[in-house]
C-alpha cells in the first residue's frame, strides 16, 4: 500500500491501480475458489483506508500485466488439461478458448463485483465479452465483434451492470459498506453522504453456489433503507426490505443490483 501511495498526491497522481486488490481477491475467489467472498469483502474494505484520501483508485480483474481473466476460470485445475499454470505460458502450450460455460459464470461474477467497487474500475478490453488468452503477449488478441452465445450473454450483463453505475449515484460515488458475506454469497452497499445524494444506498448482492440462495439478513441501521422494493437493475428477482431486513433470492451464480 505504502509503494502505491507514494505516487499519490497534490502533485502527482490522482490515484492508482489497486495492485493489493487484484492479488488478493479476484482470481483468488472467482477463479480458484481458494478463497471465498468473506475475503473478497475484506480486501475491498480495507483498501478503502489504505490509500491517501479523496485517491481515485482502479480496481480490476485484467490487464496487458496479466493473462484474460476468462483464461484464468478456465484454467481452474478442473482436469488434467487446464493446469493453472497454463495461462502462465508465453509460447508453447498456450491457453486456449474457455471450455465450458461455467468459465464464463465465473467471470461474469468477477465482473458483477468489479464493476460495483467504488472507484475507477477498469475495464481492460475485451473483457466485457470474455476475450480469451493467457500471459502478454496472448492477452493482447484483437477485440473480436463475432460472439459466440456465453460472450454475447457476458457483453449483455456487463451492459447493465455499465447502465446501473451511470444510473445511480450511489454505485460510481458512494462509500462501500459491508452488510452480509459468507464464504459463496456477499452483499455490500455503496452509499452516498447525506450533504451528497441524501444519502442514496444501492445494494450489491452475490451468489457464488451453483444453486440458487435466497438471502435474508439485517441491514446497517446507518443505511437508512426505508421498507419497500428494490429492483434488480440486472433483470433478476426484486428484492424486499422490511422492518430493516432484506430479502433477496439470488439464481445460481449470479448477481444483482439492487436499488429502489
Amino acid at each position: 500500500y505504502g509503494t502505491i501511495a507514494r505516487y499519490m498526491g497534490p502533485f502527482g497522481l490522482d490515484g492508482q491501480f489497486d495492485f493489493v486488490l487484484y492479488h488478493a481477491a479476484p482470481y483468488r475467489v472467482f477463479a480458484y475458489d481458494q478463497k471465498g467472498l468473506i475475503h473478497a469483502d475484506f480486501w475491498a474494505s480495507t483498501s478503502q483506508s489504505q490509500y491517501p484520501a479523496g485517491g481515485i483508485m482502479t480496481p480490476y480483474i485484467g490487464s496487458h500485466d496479466t493473462a484474460r481473466f476468462a483464461t484464468l476460470t478456465s484454467y481452474r485445475g478442473q482436469d488434467g488439461a487446464h493446469d493453472p499454470g497454463i495461462p502462465g505460458n508465453k509460447w508453447t502450450n498456450y491457453a486456449s478458448a474457455p471450455p465450458d460455460e461455467e468459465s464464463y459464470q465465473r467471470h461474469r461474477l468477477a465482473l458483477s463485483w468489479l464493476l460495483g467497487l467504488p472507484g475507477a474500475p477498469l475495464l481492460y478490453y475485451g473483457d466485457e465479452y470474455g476475450e480469451w488468452g493467457g500471459s502478454d503477449p496472448n492477452n493482447r488478441s484483437r477485440f473480436r465483434t463475432a460472439l459466440n452465445a456465453s460472450e454475447s450473454a457476458t457483453l449483455a450483463l456487463v451492459k447493465k451492470l455499465g447502465t446501473a453505475r451511470r444510473d445511480l449515484l450511489a454505485m460510481r460515488r458512494g462509500v462501500y459498506r459491508s452488510v452480509y458475506s459468507t464464504e459463496d454469497q456477499l452483499v455490500y452497499a455503496r452509499q452516498m453522504s447525506n450533504g451528497e445524494g441524501n444519502g442514496e444506498v444501492a445494494l450489491v448482492a452475490i451468489n457464488r453456489a451453483n444453486s440458487p440462495v435466497s438471502i435474508s439478513t439485517a441491514l446497517p441501521v446507518t443505511l437508512n433503507v426505508a421498507s419497500g422494493m428494490l429492483t434488480d437493475r440486472l433483470g433478476g428477482n426484486n428484492a424486499t426490505v422490511s422492518a430493516g431486513t432484506l430479502n433477496v433470492t439470488l439464481a445460481a451464480r449470479s448477481a444483482a443490483v439492487l436499488a429502489p
